[in-house]
Formats: C-alpha cells, structure tokens, sequence
C-alpha cells in the first residue's frame, strides 16, 4: 500500500488527485491480491472509491498475476469509469506503458504484449457472452433493468468455467430486491467476502465539537447527537408505536476516519436530497425496503423453507397481486392453513 498512495494518481481539474486508501478497502485489495479471498462482494458509498479501488486492483491482477478482466457494467458509460482509470495508471511509472503495452489503450480494450488483456463492454447479454477471461468485475450490480441482470448472470456463468476465476462485485444497494441483493444475502453460500463502508468512513477526521469531550464521553457523541449527520433510529413497540432505540448515520464514526471528503460536501449531499431516501441508501449505505413493507427482505429469506405438498383437506386461500420488478409482473400466492405452521406456495 504504500507504493500506491505515493504514486497511483489520476487527474481532476488539471491536477494529480492521489490514490487514498481507507482502511476499508485495504483489506479487500490484499486478499484479493494475495489470493487470499477470490470472489467479492463491495456495497459501497456513492462517489466512496469503491470504482477506484477496483480499478487499483485490477491494473495490479493485470500486471502482477497476469489476468486478463472483462469489466462490465449497466451501461456503456458506467462500465468506462473503471476502465478509464485503469488507462491512466500506466503514466503513473516512467516506461511502463513502453515495457509492458502493445500500443495506446485503445476505447474499449487494452493489450499486454505478454497477451493479457482488459475488456470494457456494457451489460447486454450479446457483449458479455462468450467473453471468457479468469478475471471479471461487475460495477453497480444492482441494476432496476431485468435485461441488463441477466447480461450480469451469463457473465457470472461464463467466468466459473475459468480456472482459479476471480470475482469481483461492486455497487451501491439502492434497490431492495434483485441480483445484487441475492449474493449479498447468500455470500456466505455462494463462497463470497462482503465487504462494506459508508460515506462517513471516506470523510477526513471530524474534530467538531471535541472541545465537549469528557473521560465518559471522549468522542463527544453529545455534540454528535445533534448533528446533521446523525439521526435518530426507531423500531415499532407491539403497539406500533415508534421508539428510538439509538443513533444512525455518522454517530461519530468521523471521530476515526481517515478519508478525503469535507464534512460541509457531504452536509451537502444530504440536504440535496432532503425528502427522498437517497442519502440514506446511496451514501449511508442503509439498507433500502420496500415502501410500507412490513418485513424485509433479509428476514423473508431467513424463513424459507424446503417446499411442500399441498394438503387435500386443507383450507386455501389464492391470493393475486403484482410483483415488485416491473409492471408486468403478476405473484401468484397459494396460502395453506395448517395448525402447525402456514405454507405459501
């Protein structure tokens, strides 16, 4: 790591903006490259650098481990801003575009002349098949387009039939359901690491409000009580009332960081998006619902059962109702009372 803080840069607005590596994405950067862990799954914060980091580490596989990648994404343009990194950190080393390029990167590939080579392609399924590499990345996995998941699947496919294949999965979750929300349930089973860090982690270190630190409270979490940042979080008693059982969002978790962003950018962004659950879900990294959902999604899972017959001498009910993916989408329920438990078929 401290060969790419020093070096890795990329330029903004005529200057060199260096690589900054929090302490959340060192861990998945090392096992990865050390092979200690090789399938992935990153929730990461909008504009967080969680599409820098996995350009890091794929110009590292690239160069160290030989691996070819195939980065894709929901559309031609997401899938560029890993790729267009990547082509800039081989000006970061004097000669080592000479020494190890066949030529320029070129818009959507770039060639090693050992014959390693970096794709770009956009999540359809006619660009991602047949495209077999050891190495994949998918950014924004959590995709609202049911062709594009798809695309994202057949890739999935194509890559387990690679030798020692690596995979790597990067999104925010702002969608409740869908592929993106199924590995990162099942990554356990699926023989995923998750990995996961909010916006608060990437702030530079927040001293506000220190001055009323005591030796009960030496983060000043009362100062951060009433904070912009921090907001209260509630359940529902058996009355439906609402109770605050603590804090949310930040809640001093600044006190710690190590990251770049300013406190007044990220004030910012959340008063932008004041009235909707942007800022929650895409920069807190809350986990989305669905609206007036009674259960969550990670709780719908847990009680999943083998599936049973249905009994001849039971009482039914049918219940019709639309699905959550599109407007043409029809959920058929068959509800079966029992005195032992209530199967839905």
């Amino acid at each position: 790591m401290s060969f790419l803080e020093p070096k890795i840069y990329f330029p903004t607005d005529g200057k060199r903006r260096y690589f900054r590596v929090i302490a959340q994405i060192k861990p998945f950067i090392c096992d990865v490259f050390f092979l200690r862990s090789k399938k992935v799954i990153v929730w990461k914060p909008r504009g967080g650098g969680g599409s820098l980091g996995a350009s890091v580490l794929i110009w590292l596989l690239m160069i160290y481990h030989k691996r070819s990648v195939l980065d894709i994404s929901g559309s031609g343009e997401q899938s560029k801003v890993v790729y267009n990194y990547v082509c800039q950190f081989w000006e970061c080393v004097p000669g080592l575009s000479e020494g190890l390029l066949t030529d320029e990167p070129l818009k959507e590939e770039t060639r090693l002349k050992n014959g390693v080579k970096l794709l770009v392609k956009p999540g359809t399924e006619k660009q991602v098949r047949g495209k077999h590499m050891s190495t994949l990345a998918i950014d924004e996995v959590c995709q609202e387009d049911a062709r594009v998941e798809l695309a994202f699947r057949a890739a999935l496919q194509t890559v387990l039939s690679e030798e020692e294949a690596i995979i790597l999965l990067f999104s925010t979750f702002h969608l409740p359901s869908g592929l993106f929300q199924e590995y990162w349930d099942k990554a356990e089973e699926k023989g995923f690491t998750r990995v996961k860090w909010n916006v608060f982690d990437t702030m530079l270190p927040c001293k506000r409000g220190l001055e009323h630190a005591t030796t009960d409270d030496p983060k000043a979490l009362c100062y951060c009580e009433k904070c912009d940042l921090t907001v209260p979080e509630f359940t529902t008693d058996d009355k439906g009332r609402k109770v605050q059982i603590g804090w949310d969002w930040c809640y001093g978790q600044a006190r710690t960081s190590q990251g770049w962003e300013s406190f007044e950018k990220i004030v910012a962004a959340m008063r932008m998006n004041i009235g909707t659950d942007v800022f929650a879900t895409e920069f807190a990294c809350t986990r989305p619902n669905y609206s007036n959902s009674i259960y969550g999604p990670e709780v719908v899972e847990k009680s999943l059962i083998d599936p049973t017959d249905v009994s001849e001498d039971g009482e039914l009910h049918v219940g019709i109702d639309w699905g959550i993916q599109s407007k043409n989408s029809l959920a058929i329920t068959l509800v079966e009372r029992r005195l032992e438990c209530i199967p839905v078929h």
